[in-house]
């Protein structure tokens, strides 16, 4: 499971690698998540910054962003597919068991290419991408991937107060 911004920001990370044709940079962020066990984290993630980008799409020019029907069955395992479809449409899905590692890759990619895709219908270049990655790096860089699951919140609970 990946902590804090691990997972969105590994997921805008992987749609840039796309969209540059970085396949090393793919790989290489592909690899670190599947170390920390965070394929599924990475997943719901990609599928809401996809369903972010494509309602971006129909608000700003009026025109729903269709999922091409052919494209879930480019995921052959049917667990994955259900997954990466729920993480997409906002619906509920049972995380995959003993997912196949080459469909857990296959739904990162599709779903990454779902999120380019409607943001080149929304207008958004993918620069802004890059800027995004790197707001949210420099706020924790000596962490490219994930956040460490203490960042943001105190040490101790605040002391109760009667005011």
């Amino acid at each position: 499971m990946t902590p804090g911004w691990g997972a969105p920001r590994a997921g805008y990370q992987l749609a840039l690698a796309i969209a540059l044709a970085d396949d090393v940079g793919f790989d290489e962020i592909w690899e670190t998540l599947v170390a920390d066990g965070g394929e599924t984290d990475l997943l719901m993630a990609l599928g809401a910054q996809a369903r972010l980008m494509a309602r971006t799409a129909a608000t700003g020019t009026g025109t729903p962003f269709e999922v091409p029907g052919e494209a879930w069955e480019r995921i052959a395992c049917a667990d994955v597919r259900d997954f990466a479809q729920a993480a997409y449409t906002g619906g509920s899905a049972r995380i995959p068991v003993n997912p196949c590692p080459n469909c857990l890759r296959m739904a990162a990619e599709m779903l990454a290419e779902l999120q380019l895709a409607a943001m080149d219908a929304a207008g958004l270049p993918r620069e802004w991408l890059a800027e995004l990655i790197a707001r949210t790096r420099a706020r924790t860089p000596d962490r490219p991937h994930t956040t460490p699951p203490d960042a943001g919140r105190p040490s101790q609970p605040p002391a109760h107060s009667d005011h």
